[in-house]
């Protein structure tokens, strides 16, 4: 019960962050254009700035040897995660299999989990180490794939956005790590870094509520089908299925955490925003955002409540 209550009220305070950003959008405190500034200053600022802080505070190279293998088993997580999200996104209507598709695969990797292993395990947990190691190239994955799913045009790699600043905060962090200099940063550059990284997950999450402002005001028609099927999937059965291996394959603990968290989480914010540039029915990506989000609050808690019992169980 304690593990259903912590995790439902973090899941509670972004609903919180998210519903301020939707006031500040709809009493003009905030003007519409402002979102796009701010979703970079986030991805490109804050982010990599928390990131690079947490590494350097936690991460310690000569007692994480098995930690060079997170990428891996993310890319495998990915891959049944995409051939999961192929097959089950038959399910949708023909002109909407692709705003399913592309909702079931890419999930909020960083900002929701942060705040479940933040409030789960505390702000220093290693668990946080693990999450930056085990997601590190999914931005890079995002960004260079997701317009494949409307265009049949070959596509060359932009390695600006597989050096996207997150990937780099990591890396020099781990390499600052590794070769044990971090002593030589000051404190202020710490605490400074600090300071801009804790505004990352309000300020992302005060974007969403103002993404869904725009939204509802030409929200279109509401496909209630489709938003049942789709919570049904991304919120039950994902969760369910990260659980059932994780019980009966024996894997890595801390690995099994990432895997449960990262298969009950929502589909990435930034869905909506990228829509806009492929074609994509934007209005229907957005319903099963926010949808499977409010749904989040109880079927987080409930997946994290049973996970917490198989590990008491297994280990």
């Amino acid at each position: 019960m304690q593990t259903f209550i912590i995790t439902f009220q973090a899941v509670a305070v972004l609903f919180f962050i998210g519903f301020v950003g939707f006031l500040l959008l709809k009493k003009k405190f905030l003007p519409q254009n402002i979102l796009g500034p701010l979703s970079s200053l986030v991805l490109e600022v804050s982010l990599p700035s928390l990131i690079f802080v947490k590494l350097i505070e936690n991460f310690d190279p000569y007692q994480s040897g098995d930690k060079i293998l997170l990428p891996l088993y993310w890319a495998m997580f990915s891959i049944v995660l995409f051939i999961l999200s192929y097959l089950i996104s038959h399910i949708s209507k023909k002109e909407s299999k692709k705003e399913f598709f592309i909702s079931l695969f890419f999930q909020n990797s960083m900002f929701i989990p942060i705040i479940l292993i933040s409030e789960l395990y505390g702000d220093n947990s290693k668990h946080l180490v693990n999450l930056f190691l085990f997601t590190v190239f999914f931005p890079a994955l995002f960004f260079n794939t997701y317009s494949l799913f409307y265009s049949k045009k070959n596509q060359k790699i932009d390695w600006k956005k597989v050096f996207h600043p997150v990937f780099i905060a990591l890396t020099l962090a781990v390499i600052i790590k590794v070769i044990n200099v971090h002593t030589f940063i000051p404190d202020f550059l710490i605490g400074g870094l600090g300071f801009i990284g804790n505004m990352a997950i309000p300020l992302l999450t005060i974007v969403l509520g103002g993404i869904v402002y725009i939204d509802f005001q030409e929200k279109g028609k509401i496909d209630i089908l489709e938003i049942l099927k789709f919570i049904f999937v991304k919120n039950i059965i994902f969760p369910a299925v990260a659980l059932i291996f994780i019980w009966y394959v024996q894997i890595p603990k801390d690995i099994s955490l990432l895997i449960v968290i990262l298969s009950a989480v929502p589909p990435l914010t930034a869905l909506p925003v990228v829509m806009d540039r492929v074609g994509g029915n934007r209005p229907l990506v957005n319903q099963l955002l926010v949808s499977s989000m409010f749904f989040c609050l109880i079927s987080i808690p409930v997946t994290m409540s049973i996970y917490d019992f198989i590990i008491r169980a297994k280990y």
